[in-house]
């Protein structure tokens, strides 16, 4: 029935088209030889360069065999046309959709996130709109990281690599071992290269440059499929590695399959078996446990795996549907764990979920001997391609980071590996290699202490008459020295914020005023002390150099004619004179007045009602006016900028929010006259309310 399906579609699609390759190259691509399909589609397509199903799958055809910059010319043709018909395991999308990812693998961003933008909004694949949502961020932290400070030193294994594929390095024993295109019996039909297989060279021989491969083990090469990206136990004595389908079997790009090997006491590695509980033979009914929604399908591809160093984890990739428990995959490729158990066979498939498996792509774990894993991901932000990332476990909570340049560039970048604390491998498709994929050597120059770079912003928020805050863009900034002397003046942009300032020789902390600029209304101006905490160096990320940028926020308080504040300024008993303490309130209260030069001020004295008016009345006044003498002489202020105001007992105080929330006996908007005062029979609670009434007041009059 199933191949009726494939007939009858082939069928249609030939009639759709009078190109006379085209059906003998929908064929290859049905059968996943996408090499083969690319090469009787570009002959089609010189008779027929417009036709929109040649095109189409073509593009698709070139990105299935990882050539996704030779699909851009395709995908541009047909992007936003109607495919007549499409491929049973394609989706109607896959040509709008896939258009912005080869823009954004050829290095094209603007038009890249034009194209996701465009399909957000107007795209049926739900799928493809959440990667799409993803790119478009990732496109925006693009710049972010290409300023990633590393101490790396990246160089092509020159006398390894060739014009054909090799990638995936692991260190066994003193050898390195490669996943290279080296076998002659037979060429992929998926990309045209010779197959895969796994190959070994000393070290000592690649050091002394000699690098002539040789398979690693003739007993475990198969011949005329792919075989790679092995994985050995710590003992060196189990080596776990994928192996794909025999050529030309339909099934042959989604058969990839987990085998497992063990060296004997003769030295020979045992027969290949496949690792059951992990990988499912082609005759099982599902992979993964089933729910009530979906049975998975028995087909998938499963690849890299990793061990870790006590032997009872297992890292790999799957394109499968669902896990063990039943959780469904993310993205096209995630990467999984599965457990050894006590009997020795594997189980307990779990997707190692959202944090780092992504809508797109997740391959190659290696977990290096500090605990963190590296993986590579072209669903994270990266420079371009793959790129090569670190998840690590902080308190409870893992992180992603990308590792940065050069180890990562616009290409792909994957597959790591340490030889030491800082040396290693990895592999990339580059420009600076041979062709296709490469092996590349690293070196980690960083310092051997961690380089921390502290800067702060500042961000200006008006707080406006009815306490609710606005950003303030365009107000002055003044950052300040112990002895008020400015060191920078700054003006902030239309968010508000300040530019970066680079907190230099370990000064941490400094004062900063803010004042308002081309503003209708009027704003005091702020000042406040700020002290820049140093980071703890285990929640700092695993980079040699980090830079840090602390925001601050400056309040500006919006003003009018009838604006009060209080401040607290204490007299002995019946006396005015500016006491020690009151002095020092009256020092910072003369710093807002010199800061705030356009205002005029009144200073307004209360008592509370013990005695009587009349010495109420004029004790309030030689309080006030004792006040403003002491800011007049100690600050040279004007005498006509502020007013002495003695109230006496005459305007008792109205509890405010903040009042009614300290004391549960007050509520809000009640004043406290005499009589209210008097309700309470407990004389400690009168003397509470009397001091609250025995204030110092600031009133703003009006602009000078």
């Amino acid at each position: 029935m199933q191949n009726f399906v494939r007939l009858s579609l082939i069928l249609s699609l030939t009639l759709l088209t009078a190109c006379g390759g085209f059906k003998k190259g929908y064929q290859k691509y049905d059968q996943g030889e996408y090499n083969d399909a690319v090469n009787i589609l570009k002959k089609a397509h010189q008779s027929k360069p417009d036709d929109p199903l040649v095109n189409f799958y073509l593009a698709q055809a070139y990105r299935k065999s990882n050539r996704l910059r030779e699909a851009e010319e395709y995908y541009a043709k047909v992007y936003n046309k109607k495919i007549p018909k499409t491929h049973h395991e394609d989706h109607a999308d896959d040509a709008k959709f896939y258009y912005a990812v080869v823009l954004e693998e050829n290095g094209k961003y603007e038009e890249a996130k034009k194209q996701y933008e465009n399909y957000v909004k107007k795209g049926k694949n739900r799928n493809y709109v959440a990667r799409a949502k993803r790119e478009i961020q990732n496109i925006a932290k693009r710049d972010e990281i290409a300023q990633i400070k590393t101490f790396y030193e990246v160089k092509p294994v020159e006398n390894l690599n060739t014009t054909f594929a090799e990638f995936a390095p692991v260190i066994y024993q003193d050898k390195l071992i490669v996943s290279a295109s080296r076998d002659k019996s037979a060429e992929s039909d998926i990309n045209g290269q010779k197959n895969l297989g796994i190959y070994a060279i000393p070290l000592q021989n690649l050091q002394s440059g000699d690098g002539k491969v040789a398979l690693f083990d003739p007993n475990i090469h198969k011949e005329g499929v792919n075989e790679g990206t092995p994985t050995f136990s710590r003992d060196g004595k189990t080596m776990i590695f994928s192996r794909g389908a025999s050529q030309n079997r339909k099934k042959g790009p989604k058969n990839m399959k987990l085998y497992i090997s063990e060296l004997g006491t003769d030295g020979n590695w045992s027969e290949p078996r496949l690792l059951e509980g992990v990988s499912s033979g082609d005759n099982e009914a599902f992979y993964g446990k089933p729910t009530s929604k979906s049975v998975p399908k028995a087909y998938a591809w499963d690849s890299q795996p990793f061990l870790s160093a006590d032997g009872q984890t297992l890292y790999f990739v799957s394109d499968r549907e669902f896990d063990d428990k039943g959780s469904r995959t993310l993205g096209r490729h995630d990467l999984f764990s599965a457990k050894k158990k006590k009997d020795g066979t594997w189980g307990e498939v779990r997707n190692l979920g959202s944090t780092i498996n992504t809508e797109a792509d997740e391959y190659f774990p290696y977990v290096a001997a500090d605990g963190r894993m590296y993986f590579s991901s072209d669903g994270h932000a990266g420079l371009g391609g793959l790129d090569i990332f670190i998840a690590e476990r902080k308190d409870g909570k893992i992180t992603v980071e990308n590792l940065g340049a050069p180890v990562n560039s616009a290409f792909d970048d994957f597959s790591i590996v340490f030889t030491s604390d800082t040396e290693g491998y990895f592999s990339s498709n580059r420009a600076e290699g041979k062709g296709d994929d490469d092996i590349f050597a690293f070196v980690d120059k960083r310092p051997k202490e961690r380089v921390v770079n502290y800067s702060v912003r500042f961000k200006t928020i008006g707080v406006k008459l009815d306490q609710t805050e606005i950003l303030l863009p365009k107000a002055r900034v003044k950052l300040l020295d112990d002895n008020n002397n400015v060191i920078q003046e700054f003006y902030t942009d239309d968010a508000a914020l300040t530019d970066v300032i680079p907190v230099k020789d370990g000064k941490l902390a400094f004062t900063a005023t803010g004042d308002v600029i081309e503003q209708k209304k009027s704003y005091l101006t702020a000042r406040n002390n700020f002290a820049v905490v140093k980071i703890p160096e285990k929640y700092l990320p695993a980079r040699p150099v980090v830079d840090t940028t602390f925001v601050y926020e400056l309040k500006l308080q919006e003003y009018n004619d009838s604006t009060k504040f209080e401040i607290s300024l204490f007299y002995d008993f019946n006396k005015w004179d500016i006491r020690p303490d009151a002095a020092k309130v009256l020092d910072e209260f003369l710093i807002f007045i010199k800061d705030n030069p356009n205002v005029k001020l009144e200073l307004g004295s209360h008592t509370d009602a013990v005695g009587t008016d009349s010495d109420n009345d004029g004790l309030s006044q030689r309080r006030a006016q004792s006040a403003v003498d002491y800011l007049v002489n100690k600050g040279g202020i004007d005498k006509g900028r502020i007013i002495p105001q003695g109230y006496g007992e005459i305007v008792p105080k109205r509890v405010t929010k903040e009042l009614a929330e300290q004391y549960d006996f007050l509520k809000e908007g009640d004043e406290l006259t005499e009589a209210y005062i008097n309700k309470f029979k407990d004389k400690k609670t009168r003397d509470i309310l009397h001091q609250i009434n025995r204030r110092t007041e600031i009133k703003i009059l009006d602009k000078k």
